[in-house]
């Protein structure tokens, strides 16, 4: 039996953690622990969790938590995955693993030393479709990848506490949104790329309520990548991704929660289809770590691929901070 304890009494550990617990095999929630210990307290008795710490530590001392999920801020990511590493723990920690690129080395590289998995809980990557995504890209009779367009827009309301409206805490629409669409994009064309061009708005907090970028790959190929936290959106997920060939096309919309409802759509050669999707994301990574940490499995998430992720999203940055210099300097 793997036993996971949560750092974090937020909302995403129930859908990352708590609920799939409920469904996959051979897992159990021991423990939770909070900012505070009487949050942890409530939370523990909203979701059934047996135990309560005092602290964050209190609960990395726990022998019997094999598995240590972190659902903070990214800005807290890299001081717990790595006390939680030193303590003996594996790691599922959410996405984006860190602040920057340097971060997510010295993170993965703890992790290698000490002989630990340490997985990025970008859950979308794990689920049925994105496996049948890359299986259509990957025929022969597709060729060569042209083009991927990808975006992800959700509208985030600046409300009390909303970390994605706070710049120390690693907020902002590239970092919580757009780096679902980077990985789209690199994993399908499977190369690394480099930022051709990027632009951002900016919220009063300093932080980027939409980025847009074009990237081009060793390949030959370009994706462009865009990403809106908006309050002004329209409610609900816009997640889309069409991957275009020198033979056709392949669709899908909503390749981030195919739980909300995903179509597949493909046209290139003598093939067309359409395929339909359900299920859980959250459900299908947990059932991967699992496998990863009894030594039956390969992790997809993490390690180099985690590093190249965040190399990417500071390779946005950095280029939409040049064009902010060079507008300053062109006035």
């Amino acid at each position: 039996m793997l036993s996971i304890g949560i750092i974090g009494a937020s909302r995403i550990a129930k859908d990352a953690v708590l609920d799939p617990s409920l469904v996959v095999d051979g897992v159990e929630v021991l423990s939770v622990a909070a900012s505070q210990h009487e949050r942890a307290r409530n939370y523990a008795a909203q979701h059934n969790i047996p135990r309560a710490e005092q602290s964050y530590d209190c609960l990395l001392d726990n022998d019997d938590i094999d598995l240590i999920y972190i659902g903070l801020p990214p800005a807290h990511h890299e001081t717990w995955t790595m006390r939680a590493l030193r303590a003996g723990k594996n790691v599922l920690c959410e996405k984006p693993l860190s602040l920057d690129a340097a971060s997510v080395v010295r993170m993965t590289s703890l992790a290698e030393e000490l002989g630990l998995q340490l997985i990025e809980g970008m859950h979308c990557r794990f689920h049925p479709l994105f496996q049948h995504i890359l299986s259509l890209s990957r025929l022969s009779a597709f060729g060569a990848i042209n083009h991927v367009d990808a975006h992800f827009n959700v509208p985030v309301p600046n409300e009390p506490g909303e970390f994605r409206y706070s710049s120390m805490l690693g907020g902002g629409a590239l970092m919580d949104l757009g780096c679902y669409p980077i990985h789209w994009v690199r994993t399908v064309i499977g190369s690394e790329p480099e930022i051709v061009s990027a632009s951002s708005q900016f919220h009063a907090s300093r932080v980027d309520l939409q980025t847009e970028a074009l990237l081009k790959f060793s390949t030959g190929a370009t994706a462009s990548v865009r990403c809106s936290m908006d309050p002004a959106l329209p409610i609900g997920v816009d997640a889309k991704m069409k991957i275009s060939s020198s033979q056709g096309w392949i669709e899908v919309d909503n390749p981030l929660q195919p739980g909300l409802g995903s179509q597949l759509q493909w046209q290139f050669g003598d093939q067309a289809g359409h395929k339909a999707y359900g299920g859980d994301t959250f459900r299908f990574q947990l059932e991967h770590t699992v496998r990863v940490i009894n030594g039956t499995a390969a992790p997809v998430t993490g390690g180099a691929d985690s590093i190249a992720n965040m190399s990417v999203i500071d390779g946005i940055k950095a280029a939409v901070a040049n064009q902010q210099t060079a507008s300053v300097n062109a006035a």
